[in-house]
């Protein structure tokens, strides 16, 4: 009886170190916060920006960060380090995570890719009808304007179809005009360095363009057709301010 005592008591110990050895769960990583991307002054490299994931600061921590491209492990960096610079040869979506040994959060996303509409309608030359366009840099979309000085903020682009020509805003408007540049779209998807620019550019039919805003923003602007009293036009808007791939 003393031995089935002791035997019991053995296993009652044994159990409760094993379950007091036990490791409590650890939370979910959390992610990297306010990812942002910047073009370096090349306008083909970028710098992507974070904010650390609030894991780091816990007991466990984390071993560091993971940086995806289009879904490919672009690299990875120690924790501590809150930016990655790199040359992507295509558009598409970064994405970082956090990471401890085989564990990841969920991700945080950033795109390079343009904001692109078609079927947009130019007026023939007319004050009071709309033969410019302009665009809003937060979310890449145009407005469409009478070519007017009283618009001249809002102007990037006015078709002049008094002689087919695309021209700067201050090459026509009377006053207060910005400074706009285009280019012939040479097929690579980079709009080019300086001295490749001017602000007035003859309109063909079928023919695509870079242009440059007075600000650094940067668009791929297409002639799809022309007709009695419009042309149509098309655009891949570029939202990363710097940044020269476009297509």
């Amino acid at each position: 009886m003393r031995r089935f005592l002791l035997l019991a008591v053995a296993l009652l110990i044994g159990s409760m170190l094993f379950f007091g050895c036990e490791e409590e769960p650890t939370s979910p990583i959390e992610p990297p916060r306010n990812l942002t991307i910047t073009a370096n002054p090349d306008g083909l490299t970028l710098t992507v920006s974070w904010t650390k994931s609030l894991t780091e600061d816990e007991e466990d921590g984390i071993d560091g960060y993971y940086i995806y491209f289009n879904g490919i492990l672009e690299n990875d960096v120690e924790e501590g380090v809150y930016q990655y610079q790199f040359s992507p040869d295509e558009l598409g979506t970064i994405e970082v995570t956090a990471y401890r040994d085989d564990e990841e959060s969920i991700f945080a996303s950033v795109t390079t890719e343009t904001v692109d509409r078609n079927n947009i309608t130019l007026a023939d030359w007319d004050s009071s009808d709309e033969s410019s366009i302009g665009w809003d840099r937060l979310s890449g979309i145009h407005t469409l304007y009478s070519t007017l000085s009283e618009n001249a903020d809002y102007i990037d682009v006015i078709w002049d179809s008094r002689d087919q020509t695309l021209n700067s805003p201050d090459q026509i408007l009377a006053t207060g005009g910005h400074e706009t540049w285009f280019a012939e779209d040479d097929g690579t998807g980079e709009a080019p360095g300086s001295g490749s620019w001017i602000n007035i550019i003859d309109m063909v039919v079928g023919q695509s363009y870079y242009v440059e805003l007075y600000d650094g923003y940067y668009l791929l602007l297409t002639v799809d057709s022309e007709s009695e009293g419009a042309i149509t036009i098309s655009y891949n808007f570029q939202k990363i301010q710097g940044y020269k791939r476009v297509y």
